[in-house]
């Protein structure tokens, strides 16, 4: 009778000792880890956000599936974007990633956690076919409140582009040999790590030259390319001025300004070709809508060199640096231009003002 009483008071025993054992187990921990790690930062500037979980020698389970909360959401003022797997600082631990871009002054409080299920082998089993026991877990972080301040007004250049960050600067002028009325291309960029990119930075090349607005060629991840259409109007145009774009260095806290030229140019003889005065287009009385474009016949109805156009006001045409190159600008309603080459859909046509460039070769 003792005998039976005892193994059931033995069996009892066992299972408040498992129990005690579960509970005593090491539990996860999770750290936020910020990289530069300030006590303030710069508007526009980007911080690389670690969230690192120590698994206290179990093992993710649920496929490593987590639940991450108290990560705030992307708006105005920040953008957060998502985690990636990161090399952790030890072993039996895991890591996720993300840049955090602090777009405006301002404030965001990072309060992370996760949550989702471990795996633990059970004491006693090796051998291939091991026995593991199933927990559920959640863990947070210490908060951590992000401050950005706003860039300082002082010593701020008037060709600051709004980019913040640590970028190579390269720029170009293209083509350096060329006679008067030809198109010019100025390219530059900058590339590093960085916050989003603010705005182009527009260039004067001096006098001598007719300067065309900036346009943004590509912006991506700390990635700023900028190109500008200048015409040198006659041969003493021989050098266009330097051309200069600052950003803000966090790291320095200060503004930078990058700088590449002067240009020289080199101008080249070609052939005269002798022209007949590119004819006036009277303006269309009120009311009435303006000439239409006229294309001669020669040619099978195409345009050919020689040919005058007028640009109609209800599809103006569109002046590009090259053959099929994107849209720079529009040509006012009314303008009368002449054809210098043909090249496929492509005209190179001649402006009133000496300058030239491209257009799509419009309709008969």
């Amino acid at each position: 009778m003792r005998i039976s009483l005892r193994l059931p008071l033995l069996f009892l025993a066992l299972l408040a000792g498992a129990a005690r054992g579960a509970e005593g187990a090491a539990q996860p921990s999770l750290r936020l880890r910020l990289d530069p790690d300030q006590p303030a930062y710069w508007a526009g500037q980007r911080v690389r956000c670690t969230l690192e979980l120590d698994l206290a020698g179990a093992e993710l389970g649920g496929g490593g599936r987590l639940s991450v909360g108290g990560i705030p959401e992307s708006g105005a003022s920040i953008d957060v974007g998502p985690f990636a797997p990161a090399a952790p600082s030890a072993p039996g631990r895991r890591a996720w990633a993300s840049e955090v871009s602090l777009l405006a002054p301002g404030a965001a409080v990072f309060e992370p956690s996760v949550s989702g299920t471990l795996q633990r082998p059970r004491p006693g089993n090796t051998g291939f076919f091991r026995q593991y026991s199933i927990e559920g877990f959640s863990a947070s972080a210490d908060p951590r409140r992000i401050v950005a301040r706003p860039l300082p007004e002082e010593g701020r250049p008037a060709d600051f582009c709004n980019a913040v960050g640590s970028f190579v600067f390269d720029a170009s002028l293209a083509p350096r040999e060329c006679a008067p009325g030809d198109i010019l291309t100025l390219r530059w960029t900058l590339h590093g790590r960085g916050a989003e990119l603010g705005r182009e930075v527009a260039w004067d090349p001096g006098p001598g030259f007719k300067a065309y607005p900036p346009r943004v060629e590509e912006r991506g991840d700390g990635l700023l390319s900028v190109s500008q259409v200048v015409v040198p109007l006659s041969t003493n145009a021989v050098s266009a001025a330097p051309f200069a774009v600052s950003v803000f260095d966090p790291a320095a806290s200060r503004y930078e300004t990058h700088r590449a030229g002067p240009f020289a140019l080199r101008f080249v003889e070609r052939t005269p070709v002798e022209e007949d005065p590119v004819p006036a287009i009277p303006a269309p009385a009120p009311g009435k809508a303006a000439p239409a474009t006229t294309v001669p016949e020669a040619g099978g109805g195409a345009a050919a060199p020689g040919d005058h156009l007028a640009i109609p006001a209800l599809a103006p045409a569109r002046l590009a640096p090259a053959a099929g190159a994107k849209v720079l600008f529009e040509i006012p309603a009314g303008t009368a231009v002449r054809v210098r080459e043909v090249r496929g859909a492509w005209l190179r046509v001649l402006l009133p003002d000496g300058s030239s460039g491209w257009i799509s070769s419009p309709s008969p």
